[in-house]
């Protein structure tokens, strides 16, 4: 900055808008010497009610829970086990044993990594919790996860593919 003298007019109108905006007062705070503290304006009273909530607001509160790459990933992997619980007969939700080994199965034939199908298969189950009303059986849980075993067996010398080499 240059080291230029402030002209008196353009000092005192900076000072005066300056005071406009914020006053200043001087307080001693715990014995020690005088501070400069802002005075804020007074809040406006806000009534203690608590505010309605409609069911829009609950749904965008609950969009605004996840990144908008993984509500697409999300999206992307639920058409996808829609797509093969339509193509052999099943309900999409709540989910059944049959229609998940169907999905783990078809994910598998697909050759993507086991981890890909680990995950895909976790956020189906997550967005099944939300239209069960019961949870899976210990036998039809036993089945999911011997089909899973089996796709992580047959996809276990899958390698990521390496870009640029």
């Amino acid at each position: 900055m240059s080291n230029k003298a402030v002209l008196p007019s353009v000092e005192e109108e900076y000072r005066l808008r300056r005071g406009s905006l914020r006053k200043e007062t001087n307080t001693v705070s715990g014995g020690h010497t005088p501070q400069k503290m802002e005075a804020r304006a007074p809040r406006q009273k806000r009534s203690r009610a608590m505010p309605e909530v409609s069911s829009s607001d609950i749904d965008n509160h609950m969009q605004a829970a996840r990144a908008a790459s993984t509500m697409r990933s999300r999206d992307s992997t639920l058409k996808g086990y829609k797509e093969v619980c339509d193509k052999h007969g099943f309900t999409h939700f709540p989910i059944t044993a049959d229609s998940m080994v169907c999905y783990i199965v078809s994910l598998t034939i697909k050759g993507l990594m086991w981890e890909t199908v680990h995950n895909y298969t976790g956020k189906v189950k997550v967005e099944s919790r939300l239209h069960e009303t019961a949870p899976l059986s210990n036998a039809d849980q036993e089945k999911i996860r011997l089909a899973l075993h089996a796709a992580k067996r047959l996809l276990r010398n899958r390698k990521k593919k390496r870009t640029g080499r």
